[in-house]
């Protein structure tokens, strides 16, 4: 004579079974019509202003600003500044202050790549970063860590033009 499981243990297992396909389930991966890849840059937020996929692609001296603004209410970005850091960790000869004055509508984005906006400093080098400061007329002022790559990098090879 087989005897029948108790009811404490089929319920344990019901639950070990459900517990089982939860987890299972929260591991699935969906496949998605938007493709988008790892992007390079670094994004930042205050004040309801949003910085978005900062990047410097530099071509000697020079490097051309590469990055997305967006702020929840109008507000225009007055100025960009800052300065390259330097392999031992310090900064570098400081960007000249670049005067954008460039007006955002809330709620719009607003792409910078051919803006025009170039930072110059003998101190950029490929590979490191740089303190990237962005101020605003509302929202104040947001400064990121930004990554330089070259201008020969196929992905950027036509920022700033």
């Amino acid at each position: 004579m087989t005897k029948r499981p108790s009811r404490v243990a089929r319920i344990a297992t019901a639950a070990g079974i459900a517990a089982a396909l939860t987890i299972s389930a929260s591991a699935c991966s969906f496949a998605t019509l938007n493709v988008a890849g790892p992007a390079a840059g670094v994004n930042a937020t205050s004040g309801g202003a949003h910085v978005m996929n900062v990047v410097l692609v530099d071509s000697g001296s020079s490097a051309s600003l590469v990055a997305s603004v967006y702020s929840r209410t109008d507000d225009t970005l007055v100025s960009v500044s800052g300065a390259p850091i330097t392999v031992g960790g310090s900064q570098g000869q400081p960007f000249g202050t670049v005067q954008v004055n460039r007006g955002i509508t809330a709620g719009q984005v607003v792409n910078l790549d051919k803006a025009g906006i170039s930072l110059s400093s003998p101190d950029l080098v490929d590979g490191l970063t740089a303190d990237v400061t962005f101020t605003f007329s509302h929202a104040g002022v947001i400064t990121v860590v930004a990554p330089i790559t070259s201008s020969s990098n196929p992905v950027y090879s036509s920022a700033g033009s």
